[in-house]
């Protein structure tokens, strides 16, 4: 019995270094982005209050195109066309969410962590251009609601073939709390997924425009 105490003592710690390590909090970090779940994201920020995520950004984007679209067309073919919008748009945010990663090594300083990883994300920067040849609708054409939400449709198969793939080094710093490491510069993560989302959603801004 004696023998047994001190083992299990020692699977003890070793679970626990195991679960409070920079390496698995920065794998547990990245795979709740890739898995889009937002309130474990969430947990693993130093600082909560500065929680974000780029679907918030997506949404305020759809009810902004609904704005704009209202004095351009009337309610009932706006009703008919946002969810058309907003299909696409929330695509986009999860293509731009579809990424793998490798972490590099990581530096203790101290009893914080800076953790080096690699980032193979979606490029985005050809996308406008091939998106382009897609013929979007005139809005006062006679079909148009039936042709606008084809016109989204097709955008969302050419977003489910696109696979354009880039890479970036990002460090992320790590501080240790009480209940274990916690990212502190999440920015740095979503200064690189943002950039796929932008050229994924740039087809709405000429709707708007014109």
């Amino acid at each position: 019995m004696k023998k047994i105490i001190p083992i299990l003592t020692l699977l003890l710690v070793l679970v626990g270094c195991g679960k409070n390590n920079p390496e698995k909090t920065t794998e547990k970090y990245l795979d709740s982005l890739k898995n889009l779940e937002y309130q474990e994201t969430k947990s693993y920020y130093a600082n909560e209050n500065e929680f974000f995520v780029l679907k918030d950004f997506t949404d305020r984007l759809s009810d902004g195109f609904r704005i704009i679209q209202s004095d351009k067309v009337d309610e009932k073919t706006m009703s008919e066309t946002f969810e058309a919008v907003k299909s696409y748009n929330d695509k986009a945010y999860e293509k731009s969410m579809d990424f793998d990663y490798e972490i590099l090594e990581t530096e203790k300083i101290g009893d914080d962590a800076k953790v080096k990883v690699k980032l193979i994300y979606q490029d985005g920067k050809d996308y406008p251009q091939i998106v382009e040849k897609i013929t979007r609708p005139e809005i006062n054409s006679e079909n148009f609601v039936e042709d606008f939400n084809k016109y989204y449709k097709d955008l969302e198969k050419e977003l489910d073939k696109y696979n354009e793939k880039k890479e970036a080094i990002i460090i992320l710093l790590l501080e240790r709390q009480s209940d274990g490491y916690k990212i502190v510069n999440s920015s740095e993560t979503y200064n690189i997924l943002i950039e796929p989302l932008t050229k994924f959603i740039e087809i709405n801004q000429k709707w708007m425009e014109d």
